[in-house]
């Protein structure tokens, strides 16, 4: 059997509505990504549905559609930015093709995330965010451990990175990712599925405090964080370990111009914190309350003070302004919030794993 006959045999499965109901900046779902071989299957399509040739009453939709897919594919193939389903295949402008599998794709402000197994890549549009790319790496690059105790016990919380590159049109920063480690935003949309509820406050609680232990290492670190959400967060649900690989973007040195801000920290940062235009450690505060707060399914602390499910304490917590001191919240956090909400100290089990979450390819 010839090329082009294996081409035609295997595009006969496709009906009408099949390739007419295939979006327009999806060519993976039709054409293989073979750059060598688009044009040979773009005549076998053309074989089976040019209007001249074809019969079917739709013949001269879906050629008009081919061509569109086809003429997309050619710009995705060559602007290096091809993916199919599981399968993440981007040139860099040095020539290699990285590929990478995941599990998850999400959106997000500046561009596309995508979540493997032990992996999570973030490609960001140049057109939005090329120089906030460039920011986050040289961000994490600062990160500074006064000894080796710290760098045992935060370097794992920190992104390790393992690849950066430039697409043309996207920046792509990849970093290394604990297997058992799934996105928060994840975890919270899991359970309220599950379970038709919000997350149980004892294990916001424990999320929490991972979060603030890291606001009192970045204070040490003269950094602010600027991005910290449940999109920019990863937790292990049954060790109870937490990591911020997200959001590094928008990082500054405290008391320097901020670089940007994302939606979410613009919706909960104090009018007084934005008009001085100055990076500071309340927002990274007052962006841990606001996970608190969409962990619990009250975004805006509106409704959490009369939630029963919520400890009092906990929700006038959420619901109160960070002092501006990560290690005097995470003080008053620890000593008395968690005391005179859950009693003392206990390892409440999580029982849910990566696979319960994404299903690996």
């Amino acid at each position: 059997m010839t090329t082009a006959h294996a081409h035609r045999h295997e595009f006969e499965k496709f009906s009408a509505s099949q390739i007419l109901a295939i979006a327009g900046n999806e060519p993976e779902r039709l054409f293989s990504g073979d750059a060598g071989a688009l044009k040979s299957e773009f005549r076998a399509l053309s074989k089976l549905w040019h209007p001249d040739v074809s019969k079917n009453p739709q013949a001269e939709s879906v050629f008009a559609h081919i061509y569109a897919l086809y003429a997309k594919a050619g710009d995705k193939l060559a602007s290096g930015t091809w993916s199919e389903p599981g399968l993440l295949r981007l040139t860099g402008r040095d020539g290699r093709v990285r590929k990478l599998r995941y599990v998850k794709e999400h959106a997000f402000e500046l561009g596309r995330l995508y979540l493997g197994v032990g992996v999570v890549a973030f490609a960001i549009d140049k057109t939005m965010g090329g120089d906030l790319a460039v920011n986050g790496v040289e961000a994490i690059k600062g990160i500074a451990y006064a000894d080796d105790k710290l760098r045992k016990e935060f370097s794992d919380k920190f992104p390790n990175l393992i690849d950066f590159f430039d697409t043309g049109t996207l920046i792509v920063s990849v970093f290394k990712k604990a297997p058992d480690m799934v996105l928060l935003a994840d975890l919270r949309d899991h359970l309220l599925q599950s379970t038709g509820q919000s997350m149980d406050p004892k294990h916001v609680a424990w999320i929490l405090s991972r979060l603030h232990s890291f606001a009192c290492f970045l204070q040490v670190n003269g950094q602010t964080h600027n991005g910290i959400s449940t999109d920019t967060v990863f937790v292990a649900p049954q060790m109870h370990t937490a990591a911020l690989l997200g959001g590094w973007w928008y990082a500054a040195r405290e008391n320097t111009a901020l670089k940007g801000l994302p939606g979410a920290a613009l919706d909960n940062v104090p009018h007084g914190v934005l008009a001085s235009g100055k990076a500071t450690r309340r927002v990274d505060l007052e962006m841990i309350r606001a996970v608190g707060r969409d962990l619990l399914g009250d975004p805006t602390g509106s409704l959490i003070l009369r939630d029963k499910k919520v400890p009092r304490p906990m929700a006038q917590w959420l619901t109160d302004a960070s002092s501006g001191d990560a290690f005097k919240d995470f003080r008053v956090w620890s000593e008395e919030i968690l005391k005179d909400s859950f009693g003392a100290r206990r390892f409440t089990e999580l029982n849910i794993s990566f696979s319960d979450i994404y299903q690996p390819t």
